[in-house]
């Protein structure tokens, strides 16, 4: 077969077969999959509800010196944490969540939380500043063990652009 024939149809059948595997095999973004782990693992915790176990949904468990266990998920180099009482969802540099991945996950979170927590009132004073991209949806006075709810802060500018993403539930005063 000649080459001016050849080359066009491997092209072809490459582009075709892309376009299939894509389409059969969808990727799911950074923030897609960050804000599952939060509605089908975190706000799962937070109720008790059953949600299998961090590795059914690809996560590795890794050791971390303390007491609580520590995830990491390799499609998204995040750390997923479950302690008693609270999730938190951290990504550090080189990991960390870009402007508009952060700004994705926040737009994501504005659907979740209110359909999974609506008691929950938005709380201004959790915005950490124009640097950031934050929210947070709290109750409880600020600096009690009663304060609780959820908890979005990204810092994509920074040199180390952290995020973090948490739920916490209220401890018994003292």
């Amino acid at each position: 077969m000649k080459r001016q024939i050849l080359i066009p149809i491997v092209i072809a059948g490459l582009a075709l077969g892309g376009a299939a595997a894509s389409t059969l095999w969808p990727t799911t973004s950074r923030p897609e999959r960050l804000a599952m782990f939060f509605k089908d693992i975190c706000v799962a915790h937070h109720f008790n509800r059953d949600f299998g176990t961090p590795s059914d949904y690809g996560l590795v468990e890794v050791l971390d010196g303390f007491q609580d266990v520590l995830w990491i998920d390799p499609a998204t180099g995040a750390f997923l944490r479950l302690e008693t009482a609270k999730c938190t969802i951290e990504a550090h540099d080189p990991h960390a969540l870009s402007r508009p991945e952060a700004e994705d996950l926040l737009a994501r979170l504005e659907a979740i939380v209110p359909e999974e927590l609506p008691d929950l009132p938005v709380d201004p004073s959790a915005d950490v500043g124009p640097h950031s991209v934050s929210k947070g949806w709290l109750t409880g006075p600020r600096g009690s063990l009663a304060r609780w709810g959820v908890f979005f802060a990204a810092f994509p500018d920074d040199a180390d652009g952290s995020s973090w993403l948490w739920i916490r539930a209220p401890e018994p005063e003292s």
